[in-house]
């Protein structure tokens, strides 16, 4: 006597299917970004760059050269370097050198080996408007800060031409509560809270309440 095959075996076999084909349909997830900076004779090309939170920036020195230079963060002193040597060159040609700028801010570099070689990147914010009732989420960091490094968040009320603090934190946001009607004004940067070393402010960013 012939016995009909078993539905349940079939059914899970169309849910591997089913998974399987979700799964290739499915986007490719975001690879984190790396930008480059190339090391010339004497500069870095670009000499400035703006990058968004969390982006890698690499530091490539050509293999037609046959200088060796370093990488050393002056705003904030030594948040980045390639060698904390005051004159090693460590980046020797077809070598580089890797960071991943988190938090916004201005920052400037040099190659303590080649005077005048200098460079900055500068990571802006996000602000966001949320409502019920109206509040400003500004974003400062893709990562938190450890250590001794806070991200300083300010902010400019309206009518006013002086800044004030809002927080001074590890956090990658903060949530501001604007108090009257007008044009909010926001920026950050980055702060040792051991060494009192600052990068540059962030570029400024504005939103009506």
């Amino acid at each position: 006597m012939l016995h009909r095959p078993a539905a349940r075996p079939f059914r899970m076999t169309l849910a591997v299917l089913a998974t399987s084909l979700a799964i290739a349909l499915a986007p490719a997830a975001a690879s984190a970004t790396t930008v480059k900076v190339k090391m010339d004779n004497n500069a870095f090309l670009p000499a400035a760059k703006t990058v968004s939170r969390g982006v890698t920036v690499k530091w490539f020195n050509p293999t037609t050269k046959f200088l060796a230079h370093n990488v050393q963060a002056t705003a904030p002193q030594w948040y980045f370097y390639s060698n904390k040597s005051a004159v090693k060159g460590d980046i020797a040609p077809g070598e580089s050198f890797r960071f991943t700028f988190r938090a916004a801010g201005t920052f400037s570099y040099t190659c303590s080996v080649h005077n005048g070689m200098d460079g900055t990147i500068t990571v802006p914010i996000a602000v966001t408007k949320l409502t019920g009732p109206v509040r400003f989420r500004v974003t400062v960091a893709s990562a938190a800060a450890s250590g001794a490094w806070r991200n300083e968040v300010q902010v400019r009320k309206p009518g006013s031409s002086t800044w004030t603090r809002i927080a001074r934190t590890t956090g990658t946001s903060v949530t501001f509560t604007p108090t009257k009607p007008g044009t909010y004004a926001f920026r950050s940067r980055v702060t040792n809270t051991t060494t009192g070393a600052d990068s540059g402010w962030s570029p400024v960013v504005s939103r009506s309440s």
